[in-house]
C-alpha cells in the first residue's frame, strides 16, 4: 500500500459500540486517501472484533497490553502514522462527510508555516439528541495564536488536522500533565506554526451531560501542571490570567476545598483587580459549603 495522505488516529478504551459509529464516519468521508490507526488502550470488551469487522485494508489496529493513558496512546498513534497529515477523532465523536476533504484542500493550498487547521463543530447532547452549532470568529482562532491559546483552549481535538512535521517539531504528548495533554500540544505547536480555521462545522462533538464536570481532582492537577509549565506566561497580570485562576478556584470549590479556593480567588484578584467575579466568589467561600454551592450557579453566569 502506498503512503497515505492522511493518518487518522482514534484511541479507544472499552467503548466498542461508540467506536464502531466513529469509525463509520471516517469511512463515509468524501476523501479516501487515508489510513486509520486504532490504538486500543487494553480494552477488555469486544473492541478488537469491532475493528476487524470493517475488513478495510486502510485500518491498522494496535493494542496496548496495559492502558497507557490518553497521552501514551496518542504518542503511539503519532509514532506509527505514515501520512503527510495527521487527524484525530475521539471514539465518541463523529465526523461529517467533508471533514478530511476540506482540511486537506486547505493545508495543500497554504505555505508550510500554516501547519494546523481546526474547525467549527456541532455539540451533540447524547441524552436528548439535541444539536447546537458552535463557531468562533475566524480572526480570533487562526494565524499566530500562541498568546490567545495560552488564555483559553479553543481547539477541540476531533476537529484537528496538522502536518506530521508539527509533531516532529513539538515532540511527544507530555505525560507529566495529568489532564489536558492535547491542549499543551496545541500550545507547543502554536509556538512554531500558524493555525487555520474553517468556520463550517465538520464534526459532531458528543456531550454526556452526566459526565459534565466530573473528576474535578484530575482537572485541578492538569490545570496546575499547565500553569507551572507555562509560569512565565500564566503569571502575567491581566484579565486573561485572572479568568484562568478564577476558573481554577471554581474547581477547588467543587471539591469542597474552600480554603484553597479562597487563596486562588485572591490570586485572580491580584492579577486583575477589575474582574468582579473572584471578589464575589471569595466572599461566598465564608458561607460554608452549602451556602457557597447554592450560589455557585449565579457566580459562573
Amino acid at each position: 500500500m502506498q503512503t497515505p495522505k492522511v493518518s487518522v488516529i482514534i484511541i479507544t478504551y472499552n467503548r466498542a459500540q461508540l467506536l464502531k459509529t466513529a469509525m463509520q464516519t471516517v469511512f463515509d468521508q468524501t476523501f479516501e486517501d487515508f489510513e486509520l490507526l486504532i490504538i486500543d488502550n487494553g480494552s477488555p470488551d469486544d473492541t478488537e472484533n469491532t475493528v476487524k469487522s470493517f475488513h478495510d485494508p486502510r485500518v491498522r489496529y494496535i493494542k496496548h497490553a496495559q492502558n497507557q493513558g490518553e497521552g501514551g496512546a496518542r504518542n503511539t498513534g503519532v509514532q506509527h502514522a505514515e501520512g503527510e497529515y495527521i487527524a484525530f477523532l475521539d471514539d465518541d465523536d463523529e465526523w461529517l462527510p467533508n471533514k478530511l476533504q476540506l482540511q486537506v484542500e486547505l493545508l495543500d493550498a497554504q505555505p508550510k508555516q500554516v501547519g494546523f487547521v481546526h474547525s467549527a463543530l456541532i455539540n451533540f447532547y447524547a441524552d436528548t439528541g439535541e444539536e447546537l452549532e458552535k463557531k468562533r470568529p475566524v480572526e480570533a482562532v487562526s494565524g499566530k495564536v500562541f498568546d490567545r491559546l495560552l488564555q483559553e483552549n479553543f481547539v477541540i481535538l476531533s476537529t484537528v488536522m496538522a502536518r506530521k512535521e508539527c509533531f516532529d517539531a513539538a515532540g511527544p504528548f507530555d505525560l507529566s500533565i495529568p489532564a489536558g495533554l492535547d491542549y499543551d500540544m496545541w500550545v507547543r505547536i502554536s509556538q512554531t506554526y500558524e493555525f487555520a480555521y474553517i468556520d463550517t462545522p465538520l464534526i459532531k462533538y458528543r456531550i454526556h451531560r452526566n459526565n459534565l464536570g466530573s473528576n474535578f481532582g484530575l482537572q485541578i492537577r492538569g490545570q496546575e501542571a499547565f500553569f507551572n509549565k507555562y509560569k512565565a506566561y500564566t503569571s502575567i497580570p491581566g484579565k486573561p490570567n485572572s479568568v484562568r485562576y478564577f476558573k481554577l478556584g471554581l474547581l477547588y470549590g467543587f471539591t469542597h476545598d474552600l480554603k484553597t479556593a479562597r487563596r486562588i480567588y485572591l490570586k485572580s484578584i491580584r492579577l486583575y483587580p477589575l474582574n468582579p467575579k473572584p471578589y464575589v466568589a471569595f466572599l461566598l467561600t465564608f458561607l460554608g459549603q452549602r451556602g457557597y454551592q447554592n450560589m455557585l450557579e449565579r457566580i459562573v453566569k
